[in-house]
């Protein structure tokens, strides 16, 4: 494994030869797309010699570090009613309907139910495609 000082050097190095003119955020898309990549061809030569870093390719390379969790996953029973009642509805009928049943206070916003709902859809994709 590389020390601090030739890690840094060689960041450097590549910084200079191969990303230098380019604006902050293509360099950071440059970066982001070299490390898919790095971890996309480790997870598929696993039983090979190349080494397997720490992060899987799975990883979510900018988790959300909120200061609490989402009102409607900190709420089982909020959960429960939101997915008995989601399939047809729009996200303000929802709304309505959990302020109705759970009052002002304990009722989530249109956002936290969006996100909600939306995070649930893309976990059961990600079901879906592990089991094809």
């Amino acid at each position: 494994m590389l020390q601090t000082k030739e890690t840094k050097e060689k960041a450097k190095v590549m910084l200079t030869q191969y990303l230098s003119g380019l604006s902050v955020t293509d360099t950071l898309l440059v970066l982001n797309t070299a490390t898919a990549l790095i971890l996309n061809e480790s997870d598929q030569h696993e039983d090979q010699d190349m080494k397997k870093p720490f992060i899987s390719s799975q990883a979510n390379f900018l988790p959300r570090h909120a200061g609490r969790s989402c009102s409607v996953e900190s709420d089982p029973e909020l959960q429960q009613y939101i997915h008995s009642i989601h399939e047809r509805r729009t996200i303000k009928q929802i709304t309505e309907m959990c302020r109705v049943k759970f009052g002002d206070k304990r009722g989530p916003s249109k956002s936290s139910i969006h996100r909600y709902i939306q995070k649930m859809t893309e976990l059961a994709q990600q079901e879906n495609k592990s089991h094809e």
